[in-house]
């Protein structure tokens, strides 16, 4: 009765309303920072002074590290320098919940193992047709992805992967590249499961080709496939084939109004065949990728049914390589693949013996790529980045009670293939010399003192004679860290970044951080 005499009173019941709404609203407000459904959300942006580069303040303390402990955040730290390098850094400070999309991308995971385990078209299929890549383009990084979207669209032409051999970050199957086969780098096995619960076709031996593929036993011809790339390399395809320039402009313009011509080189400047046992090569076919663009043009007109496929050099999808665009969704894209490749026992075991010996289970992990800043003209700029990673590694030790760094960089011998010259320098326009391939190592040596860090120094094969094996052990070494430093960006930077997220994810651990220096290139400038 007394309740509905007061909400008689018009005033009063708006005002009632009003109070009961407000007090919602300042309940929702106090539980916000404990919602696991944010994806993101900027918690501060501050422009920071710097005095003298040793002075540094940054939104982070001791009460917002326990904040972070207490959700499932992820706090990611963007470290810029201000206009003009004008003695100012932008720091950016984000929160992303990263519980929703783990627990999705495991679900579709697990959906699709469920939905693909009958796909046809596995290894030792007597129907199976392949493709195998002589050359492949690039670093480990970038060539991987570039393997894993190869896989992506011949799962759609029907047909199995050829496994390339490794060495040195790069993949070939070439004569004379002294090689150590994929699963040195890789758990082959665990990543064929992966290829095949995302809808990829599976990487298989070469003995799988060289056996399905042989004139001798089953009168098939081996036909090869050469992209002829619109940018500079195209020399390549007159120093592997012995033409001249008016030969190769013949030979791209016949390719124009349908995408793919006959190119019938010399076999005296294919080794291709020689190099494998029992192949007899027949067609041979150059396609020209900014006019054959699609997979179904590609596999009409150019595969036709051909049981093996050799690509002279293969560079994935994008500007300057094919374009062809398949669908991944709601299974993961290559680059997605690639940050969940299982490592190889080699490498596991490798990484187990280093921090079994050289760290303890709580360590701060570094990771410098600075090729980008070295192209783009900005080594001038890269100590300010240092002095930020070396503050923030302080700010963390502190917050976190923890000492310990392990440093990785690409200035070493092991690092970037741009250093790896004999005769590695930098000039200004007179000529004269401003750094050398020695001054490169020696930022990698000063900040590992400064820092007090500990480094990946392998003494036995094969860990120190291939790089790309170095550079494995490294990655799953800083994966393992409690907080990840970066200074820089690219392609390996991003594939560090996201095993690191993994494997946090992986261990249920909470409230990391990720800070990111120096990481836009362009902004550097």
């Amino acid at each position: 009765m007394v309740f509905r005499r007061i909400f008689q009173r018009p005033h009063t019941r708006t005002m009632l309303l009003f109070s009961i709404v407000l007090a919602l609203l300042c309940f929702v407000i106090v539980l916000y920072p404990m919602s696991t459904s944010v994806v993101q959300r900027n918690f501060e942006t501050q422009s920071i002074a710097v005095e003298s580069r040793r002075s540094e303040y940054y939104v982070l303390n001791r009460n917002f590290f326990e904040f972070l402990s207490r959700t499932s955040m992820e706090c990611l730290i963007q470290v810029e320098p201000g206009e003009k390098w004008s003695g100012k850094a932008v720091v950016e400070t984000k929160l992303i919940d990263n519980d929703v999309s783990q627990y999705e991308q495991s679900a579709e995971a697990e959906t699709a193992k469920a939905d693909l385990r009958d796909v046809p078209g596995n290894a030792g299929d007597l129907q199976a047709k392949y493709i195998l890549v002589y050359r492949h383009f690039e670093q480990l990084g970038k060539t991987t992805e570039n393997l894993i979207q190869l896989a992506a669209v011949a799962k759609r032409w029907g047909r199995l992967v050829v496994q390339p051999d490794v060495q040195n970050s790069r993949f070939s199957l070439e004569p004379g590249f002294r090689a150590y086969p994929l699963d040195t780098y890789f758990n082959v096995t665990s990543v064929n499961e992966l290829l095949l619960a995302n809808g990829y076709s599976q990487l298989v031996k070469l003995t799988n080709f060289t056996r399905d593929c042989s004139y001798a036993k089953f009168g098939i011809k081996t036909s090869i496939i050469h992209f002829l790339y619109s940018d500079v390399h195209r020399g390549n395809t007159k120093s592997w084939f012995g033409i001249n320039d008016k030969e190769l402009r013949e030979i791209v313009e016949k390719s124009l109004s349908s995408g793919w011509t006959e190119c019938d080189f010399k076999n005296s400047h294919l080794s291709v065949g020689m190099s494998l046992d029992g192949i007899q090569i027949g067609r041979q076919v150059c396609v020209n990728p900014e006019v054959m663009r699609t997979e179904k043009a590609f596999e009409d007109n150019v595969l036709r049914g051909d049981k093996c496929v050799i690509f002279l050099e293969w560079r994935g999808f994008g500007k300057q390589r094919a374009h062809f665009s398949p669908r991944f969704w709601p299974f993961l894209t290559p680059a997605e693949v690639k940050h969940r490749m299982s490592p190889s026992s080699l490498i596991d075991q490798e990484v187990i013996n280093f921090l079994q010996s050289k760290l303890t289970s709580n360590y701060i992990s570094v990771h410098l790529r600075t090729e980008r800043l070295f192209v783009a003209n900005m080594h001038k700029k890269l100590q300010f980045c240092i002095d930020h990673v070396v503050q923030l590694v302080s700010i963390v030790r502190s917050l976190r009670g923890v000492d310990a760094v392990f440093l990785a960089t690409d200035l070493t011998d092991f690092g970037s293939d741009l250093f790896d010259r004999r005769k590695f320098y930098i000039t200004n326009a007179t000529g004269e010399h401003l750094i050398l391939r020695q001054d490169i190592a020696d930022i990698h040596t000063k900040l590992a003192r400064r820092l007090n860090a500990v480094t990946y120094k392998p003494t036995r094969k094969p860990f120190s004679k291939d790089k790309g094996i170095f550079s494995l052990v490294e990655m799953n070494i800083l994966k393992r860290g409690i907080d990840l430093i970066t200074l820089g960006r690219g392609t390996f930077h991003a594939w560090t970044v996201s095993v690191f997220r993994q494997h946090q994810a992986e261990i249920g651990r909470r409230g990391y951080t990720i800070s990111e220096v120096c990481g836009n290139v362009n902004q550097l400038r």
